[in-house]
């Protein structure tokens, strides 16, 4: 076999978080299908459901700058094990809930363990791969968190068909006992700290457009963080955009069932399709960001969030269920596209020493509009008795203003030069 393809320890790395992505949101979105079922046994108005919805996503968000500064001092791996032996368990305990309230304070906990993951694996994967191949391991990496929404909706249904909506929750005590040993076993805080790393590949890792030295690394503050205006505006882009794709998320399943009467079954697999079909896009958009547009991603960025816009438009004048899928289904293989190639532009813009505080305040940006995107659609349903109109008009207008703000990023070349292994973090 040629040595360029050879199975690689980075490449069980990126496994591991794969797997591990799944499954952080395998359990947070089985709430999207489960809550009309839930609503139902717990007695939820349209405003309560978006709340439940939304409770997850302010824990989670302001979870995020502290995650990454966890990571950047003690590792991402200790981080990420803590995080998942945290929401293992209170997804298990969202199913004993027996009351709006106590469901409110399961899902805020729920998201503090959570929000220790994501920033955590970026900076894994920033210490992993050289940045040459970032685009691709990232948009692999991220096609999880689709791959996961897709099977969510069919193991719900799966699930009610023979027991009901709290054995959901009970169930998926077992993937996380699966990826617990994983993360142990494959994920180092630094590959020269792997005995699965041999010379070569570890050469090929160091290898860094833009690098700090040991003495630059003494003079990063947290200041200096908050005052890089490219953090900001990656925070902006995103905040704008997953207003749109947490808006559809949950609440896709239940306008299915409310407004186009779909059966649960055909809800199951409607809502799979463009989850799907966002997976393609996601893996496109880190493709062609790496192999087409590595100096010019935001193109691809913008290009997305524009052509999803106009579809979302455009649903306010379809009336054939099917039609309304595939269209749901383009808008879905567009944002994701826009959105894994946006996520490559940190993870070759910033500093690898401080990739995991700056990816937190970023991503405080993206579960901050999980919180807002739920609950506002709740509102605008519960004030134009039942109409979804105004929230696909929203929706169309926040990835405009992504797409906006995205044309502003100036991204920068970087003369290759060798990472010095004194960026790696602390612990094991």
């Amino acid at each position: 076999m040629a040595s360029g393809l050879k199975w690689k320890a980075r490449y069980s790395v990126l496994s591991v978080l794969f797997l591990s992505f799944f499954v952080c949101y395998l359990d947070r979105m089985v709430i999207s299908t489960s809550i009309p079922f839930i609503a139902k046994d717990l007695n939820l108005s349209k405003i309560q459901m978006g709340a439940v919805m939304s409770a997850f996503f302010i824990s989670y968000a302001l979870m995020q700058f502290p995650a990454g500064l966890l990571a950047d001092k003690f590792g991402p791996r200790t981080t990420m094990l803590i995080g998942i032996v945290w929401w293992t368990l209170f997804t298990v305990l969202t199913g004993t809930a027996s009351s709006f309230l106590v469901l409110i304070v399961i899902r805020v906990v729920f998201g503090l363990g959570e929000g220790l993951f994501p920033t955590a694996s970026s900076k894994t994967l920033t210490i992993w791969f050289p940045s040459r191949e970032r685009g691709v391991a990232n948009s692999i990496m991220i096609t999880s968190n689709l791959l996961a929404p897709a099977i969510a909706p069919l193991f719900v249904v799966a699930m009610l068909d023979w027991w009901n909506w709290r054995m959901v929750y009970y169930s998926l005590i077992i993937p996380g006992c699966v990826i617990l040993p994983l993360i142990w076993l494959f994920v180092k805080n630094s590959p020269a700290k792997s005995r699965r790393v041999k010379k070569e590949e570890l050469d090929e890792i160091l290898e860094k457009d833009a690098v700090l030295t040991g003495a630059e690394e003494k003079h990063l503050n947290i200041l200096e963080i908050l005052k890089n205006p490219m953090v900001w505006k990656c925070f902006i882009i995103i905040l704008f955009s997953n207003m749109t794709t947490w808006g559809l998320m949950s609440w896709l399943p239940t306008y299915l069932l409310d407004v186009k009467g779909f059966s649960t079954a055909k809800m199951g697999i409607a809502t799979a399709i463009p989850f799907v079909a966002a997976i393609f896009g996601t893996f496109t958009g880190g493709l062609l960001s790496d192999k087409l547009f590595s100096k010019k991603r935001k193109w691809i960025v913008m290009t997305g969030y524009v052509t999803g816009a106009v579809i979302l438009f455009l649903t306010l004048r379809i009336s054939s269920d099917n039609l309304y899928i595939f269209v749901v289904t383009v808008a879905f293989f567009a944002v994701s596209m826009a959105t894994s190639a946006f996520w490559t532009i940190p993870l070759t813009q910033l500093k690898s020493s401080v990739i995991g505080s700056s990816m937190g305040i970023i991503n405080s940006g993206a579960q901050l509009a999980g919180f807002i995107a739920p609950l506002l659609i709740g509102y605008l349903v519960t004030i134009s008795g039942g109409s979804y109109n105004s929230t696909f008009i929203t929706l169309a207008i926040a990835l405009l203003a992504a797409a906006l703000a995205a044309s502003t990023i100036r991204e920068r070349s970087f003369a290759p030069e060798k990472r010095k292994q004194s960026v790696t973090v602390t612990g094991e």
